[in-house]
């Protein structure tokens, strides 16, 4: 605020002393002392506002303008002792002041200082814009400005001096010669597009320059037309000049930094005004020139030589313009040819990558509609053509059939030649199936062993019976795979439209009741649907179910979780298994889902749970290394209200500490309900129970809640683990979901490993445990436990 107060202080200051310095010019004329005494005061008046400014500038400003304003302090300094002796006359020696002595040298080296100034400036712009025109304009203009002022001034002071002592001859030629440079840095000053201080400044500074050419030309003009002029008339001009400089210093120090910000201007303002009077001022320049001849004064041999200068530098600076033109157009082209070729090489790039997005995608459908292993039609493409196929069928009124197909005695091939030799097995199977295409419209993989298969186009039963007659006798054949010779049968459940279903879903899933009623009865043939079928093999199974949990047919298996690095037990997965009477070892896909159908799977899992901490808590009594078991969670447990609360009295009537228990939920159950998921987990998570993802990769998980859910391991699903050692799109699947649970800080668990290869790749891309057949199967308590003892002797 004072530094704002003090700038307008000196604008007034200025504005007064050059009235005031004319006014008593005007009406105190004969009045020599009143005249001496007010110029001496206004001089240092002057000096000290202008001198503040320039110093608070030359302070502030860093180095590529310190020296401008260190010239304008010094010419300052100039002004000042040469006003102070030239009013020092009328007052100590009572005499006017002579012209040509000591007093002219310190206002000619004020001019010096000045131009100095100028061509400082003049050399930052020039170094700035490094631009040839530009120099050449200014050489134009500076050509100009001699011609005149060496045709109007100096000459005129030259044939004024006379004989006179070089000295005197000496000090008249050098102030024009400065004004001339300080002309021409002015001019300059608009030819630059870019500029080194702000816009005010500037115009503070060039309107102070020209001042003091003004009032050096008007003393010079009477020295060359009376020696003993008097100088008072100009000594006004020069002060405020120097206020001038001072104020600009002053509005220089608004900017924090030494320059404002050179940037190039639109093309717009570029061509405005500002942008014709630089391309005109050389010419107007020249035309000024060339008009002074029209009005001769004397000898026209400068104005000739001048004129000549001129014109032959504009031709030099066109030119090299042409040149300059040319080479840029070169350029132009060379760069617009590179655009080109870069161009190019980018459409064939992102032609590229789309031809491999669409391949890709086409993959990716392909895989989307078709079973991995044997390359089948899978579930969703079978159920899109059957929807089809009963929509024409309804149109013409026509029947289509389902048929269910499940390979006998399969899961005794996985339990004792392992699941890689199964894989195997189901490829050669879908092979030979693959071969009934003609017969039927589709035939599909739906799960495991088991295939749907859609036929059109029949009127009468017996051509069903045909082809299902023909492909048992054809799954009598025996199969080779390695050095296996293998025999196996089928069982086929057979579901027709209109009559057994109208739907997809109905029809699968009446031919899959007809199939295990074939199974009941002793495997190795066909049976159509009957209506009775549904309810009594439901009730049956839902009945014996009931009772399984009643007389302890239900059992907990234990699967090791191994270390992929050191190959030792960390820990085991709690699996329910069903032993039934009569009917052996059920599968827990026969039975799982009635159990969550139903609601059985609420005790039934609350058993298993209970099952399992019970078990870990005995071994880890009996010295068993302290090992975390994993215990599933089903959909509907997972609703239940009470859960934690559940969860927390388990672990608190069997007494195992909260760490070891870890709870397994896949990604379907996890999104169907965010929010809640969320709130169950950090609860679970508070009391200290390990959370993992099951079947990862397998659902539409979202990777936003992903990274909300308070969980500690990812599990691969099997169905990647199987291919990653010939299938890349899922070898890519694993490492993008081990690198995903790594970046989220979690453990990475594959499932499923049944070979050498697949434990290496596992190991290979940072998959920190794996379960599968390659250690062990599931296998009852007392076996696992043999399996740690073997790990570790000492127990």
């Amino acid at each position: 605020m004072q530094q704002v107060w003090f700038r307008r202080i000196a604008i007034l200051t200025s504005g007064l002393i050059l009235i005031a310095s004319y006014l008593l010019s005007a009406f105190f004329q004969q009045n020599t002392g009143l005249l001496t005494i007010s110029g001496a005061l206004f001089s240092c008046v002057a000096f000290f506002f202008g001198t503040y400014g320039l110093w608070i500038a030359y302070r502030q400003a860093t180095r590529p303008t310190r020296s401008i304003w260190l010239f304008l302090i010094l010419g300052g300094l100039s002004s000042l002792v040469g006003h102070i002796g030239y009013f020092s006359y009328p007052i100590y020696y009572q005499t006017p002041t002579p012209v040509g002595n000591w007093i002219d040298y310190c206002w000619t080296l004020q001019t010096a200082f000045y131009f100095l100034a100028v061509i400082v400036g003049i050399a930052q712009n020039i170094r700035i814009h490094r631009n040839i025109r530009l120099l050449f304009d200014l050489l134009i203009i500076f050509t100009a400005t001699v011609t005149l002022s060496w045709h109007y001034i100096i000459q005129p002071i030259i044939q004024a001096q006379g004989s006179h002592d070089h000295g005197s001859f000496v000090l008249a030629l050098s102030g024009p010669i400065a004004d001339i440079g300080i002309l021409s840095g002015i001019v300059s000053i608009f030819l630059t597009p870019k500029r080194l201080f702000s816009a005010r400044t500037l115009a503070l500074f060039a309107f102070g320059m020209l001042i003091q050419v003004i009032a050096d030309t008007g003393y010079l003009f009477q020295i060359a037309s009376d020696s003993n002029s008097y100088a008072g008339y100009f000594a006004p001009l020069w002060l405020f000049a120097l206020q001038l400089y001072g104020i600009a210093g002053l509005y220089r120090n608004e900017h924090t930094t030494d320059e404002e910000p050179i940037h190039a201007k639109p093309m717009a303002e570029r061509v405005g005004v500002k942008g014709f009077l630089r391309v005109t001022i050389p010419y107007l320049f020249v035309l000024a020139l060339f008009s002074s001849m029209l009005f001769p004064s004397g000898q026209l041999t400068c104005l000739l030589i001048g004129s000549f200068s001129c014109i032959l530098l504009i031709i030099i600076r066109q030119v090299i313009m042409l040149v300059e033109n040319n080479s840029l157009l070169n350029k132009m082209h060379q760069m617009t040819e590179e655009l080109e070729q870069m161009v190019t090489e980018r459409t064939d790039e992102l032609s590229k990558k789309n031809r491999e997005l669409a391949a890709t995608l086409e993959q990716v459908e392909y895989m989307a509609y078709h079973d991995s292993l044997s390359g089948l039609p899978n579930r969703r493409l079978f159920e899109d053509r059957l929807a089809n196929s009963l929509a024409r069928a309804k149109r013409n009124d026509d029947q289509v059939a389902v048929l269910f197909l499940d390979m006998d005695r399969f899961r005794h091939v996985n339990d004792n030649l392992g699941h890689a030799f199964g894989d195997k097995l189901l490829i050669q199977v879908a092979a030979n199936l693959y071969e009934w295409m003609e017969q039927c419209d589709t035939i599909c993989r739906l799960s495991g062993d088991e295939f749907a298969i859609l036929l059109e186009g029949f009127e009468e039963t017996h051509q069903i019976t045909d082809i299902v007659e023909k492909l048992i006798h054809h799954f009598n054949h025996p199969l080779r795979v390695e050095e296996h010779e293998l025999h196996f049968t089928a069982s086929i459940g057979i579901a027709v439209y209109p009559n057994d279903g109208q739907d997809p879903e109905t029809l699968i899933k009446h031919a899959e009741t007809a199939m295990y009623r074939v199974k009941k009865a002793g495997k190795n043939h066909y049976q159509f649907f009957d209506p009775t079928m549904a309810d009594t093999s439901r009730f049956e199974l839902e009945h014996a179910l009931r009772k399984a949990l009643e007389r302890q047919e239900l059992l907990v298996y234990y699967q090791p979780r191994v270390c992929t690095s050191s190959g030792r037990i960390v820990g085991m997965e709690a699996l329910l298994r069903w032993q039934r009477p009569g009917h052996g070892l059920i599968p827990p896909g026969e039975f799982i889902p009635l159990a969550e159908e139903t609601g059985l799977i609420i005790p039934i899992g609350e058993w298993v749970l209970r099952t399992a901490c019970r078990q870990t808590k005995r071994w880890q009594e009996d010295g068993v290394a302290p090992l975390r078991v994993a215990v599933n969670l089903s959909a509907l447990q997972f609703k239940q209200v009470d859960l934690v609360e559940m969860i927390g009295r388990i672990l608190e009537e069997t007494e195992l500490p909260p760490c070891y228990l870890e709870l397994e939920i896949t990604e379907s159950v996890a999104m169907q309900d965010v929010e809640t998921a969320i709130s169950k987990l950090k609860k679970l998570k508070e009391m200290g129970i390990e959370i993992s993802i099951d079947d990862f990769g397998t659902g539409y998980s979202s990777l936003h809640y992903l990274g909300q859910f308070p969980i500690d391991t990812l599990k691969i699903d099997r169905s990647f683990v199987n291919e990653i050692t010939h299938n890349t799109h899922h070898m890519a699947i694993v490492t993008a979901i081990t690198a995903l649970g790594h970046s989220l800080q979690l453990k990475v668990l594959a499932e499923g490993v049944e070979k050498d290869e697949q434990l290496h790749i596992l190991r290979d891309i940072g998959c920190q445990e794996m379960q599968g057949y390659y250690y062990s199967p599931p296998v009852p308590a007392d076996h696992f436990l043999e399996l740690v003892v073997k790990q570790n002797p000492t127990l």
